[in-house]
């Protein structure tokens, strides 16, 4: 009996369904790690930039600065610590749900608002949005092969890598930040 269910597990998918769902379910959880890493990383990018930072005649004043990362960090940073105590009662259609609508949201409030609370605003949905999709996503590989877990993760490190190239492609061509957050909002 142990010895069967085991092997439930190690299958990619289920027999009846044929090879293709099987590379679905792998592409599906690349394409879900490459997503939720572009936009994190492109909204931690657009922050550094559209943030007005003070310029003092005797420097540079780095508490915003700090506040920035702050921003950028600690909610991503919450999400993960408590959620594994209550998570489990939300479904994951709901949690892909939420990661996609603050992820969305993260890409909005900075691009259609000129102040920097909005800015701040869709950093912290950003942040959010990364946290909640970095565990619902990695908790629904448990239901999947073991190597789903390596495409997504696989799928991140691309994200990253794909990500800062386009950015400073598009910061070249766009002068300013909320049209490159509106250009970039297919991303969630």
């Amino acid at each position: 009996m142990m010895e069967a269910n085991r092997n439930n597990y190690e299958t990619l998918a289920d027999p009846k369904d044929g090879p293709a769902a099987a590379v679905r379910d792998l592409l599906a959880f690349f394409i879900c790690g490459f997503f939720n890493s572009c936009s994190f990383s492109v909204m931690s990018l657009t922050g550094l930039i559209l943030f007005e930072f003070d310029y003092y005649d005797d420097g540079f004043n780095w508490q915003p600065f700090a506040v920035l990362f702050g921003a950028i960090l600690a909610p991503c940073f919450a999400v993960q610590f408590l959620a594994p105590w209550f998570m489990a009662a939300v479904p994951y259609r709901f949690r892909v749900l939420a990661v996609t609508a603050l992820s969305f949201c993260s890409f909005l409030l900075p691009a259609l608002g000129h102040s920097n609370d909005l800015i701040f605003a869709g950093l912290v949905c950003g942040s959010l949005a990364y946290g909640l999709g970095e565990i619902t996503f990695l908790a629904l590989t448990s239901h999947f092969h073991r190597t789903t877990v390596a495409l997504f993760s696989s799928g991140s490190a691309l994200g990253d890598l794909v990500t800062i190239p386009s950015y400073l492609l598009l910061l070249m061509r766009i002068e300013r930040g909320q049209t490159r957050l509106l250009a970039e909002c297919f991303l969630p």
